[in-house]
């Protein structure tokens, strides 16, 4: 499957190519040898930048051969943003290429070498190689996740739900947390109670009250107990409450970076609410 990127990490990468080059000459050499100089044309330094990332995200099929063979433009962009990336500057564009590409399920292998060379001087290079966080399996990939849960919320009529949802994923691209993980906790729970009230629950129920309903009133259950989802007693494994109190921990985490716990609530909320919404869909045919 041929990579693809959002429109985050295009634009960090071609900000980063933009850094890089100092001439024209070099954006023009870069269009040749990827064969799209026909339809790139910006004129200037900034031009030039902005025409890539603007045919970019609108042709995300278009492969084109490098060194590494066929691949997309999109990947052919990033990796020539990552060559010689000198990630330790504090550069918002980097910043902003590692944060699209962890909404994209990619992370950075970072390495920074210091040498010695014959003057006594430091020489520092730096290697960033792209991989993966997840295998690479069509069923995880996380874009088509994101656009099939907004997909079935708005033919499901979950538009509070979707809206809350949107907005965890603003600010996990802008680097709001805090702001991103209680959207996120909004989002899922709401989403189990509407579910819970459509199926026939009385919406004056509390939500652990609607989620018994799912897993123990309602026959057959929404949540299975076959799957351990929902036992309805705190004291035994359950996915859906271990989660929920996952999304609703207290006290600081030691080990965990912010960002590397907003991302593993991002991707584990997206893939449970598909999951979900692919079953309430389906519920009664």
């Amino acid at each position: 499957m041929k990579m693809q990127f959002n429109r985050l990490t295009l634009s960090a990468a071609c900000d980063i190519l933009k850094a890089k080059f100092s001439t024209n000459a070099q954006w023009e050499k870069l269009f040749l040898e990827w064969g799209i100089e026909d339809e790139v044309s910006g004129g200037s330094l900034e031009k030039n930048a902005l025409a890539l990332f603007s045919y970019a995200a609108r042709n995300p099929e278009k492969e084109v051969f490098t060194k590494l063979g066929d691949i997309s433009l999109h990947q052919a962009i990033v990796e020539a943003a990552l060559v010689d990336l000198e990630f330790d500057a504090g550069d918002e564009a980097v910043k902003e290429l590692e944060v699209g590409l962890t909404k994209d399920g990619f992370c950075l292998d970072k390495v920074v070498q210091t040498e010695e060379n014959l003057w006594g001087e430091d020489k520092v290079s730096y290697t960033a190689s792209l991989k993966r966080m997840y295998p690479a399996m069509q069923q995880l990939s996380l874009p088509i996740a994101e656009s099939e849960v907004f997909s079935l919320m708005s033919r499901l009529g979950f538009s509070v739900h979707s809206g809350h949802l949107q907005q965890a994923i603003d600010n996990f691209t802008q680097g709001n947390w805090a702001a991103a993980n209680s959207q996120l906790r909004t989002s899922f729970e709401g989403l189990l109670d509407t579910v819970a009230e459509r199926l026939g629950a009385d919406e004056s129920m509390n939500s652990k009250a609607k989620r018994d309903y799912l897993g123990k009133t309602l026959a057959p259950p929404f949540l299975s107990k076959d799957l351990n989802e929902w036992l309805g007693q705190n004291s035994n494994p359950q996915f859906v409450q271990g989660l929920l109190s996952r999304l609703h921990p207290a006290g600081s985490h030691l080990g965990l970076s912010e960002e590397d716990d907003a991302a593993f609530r991002l991707h584990v909320v997206l893939i449970t609410t598909r999951l979900f919404l692919r079953r309430f869909s389906q519920w009664g045919d």
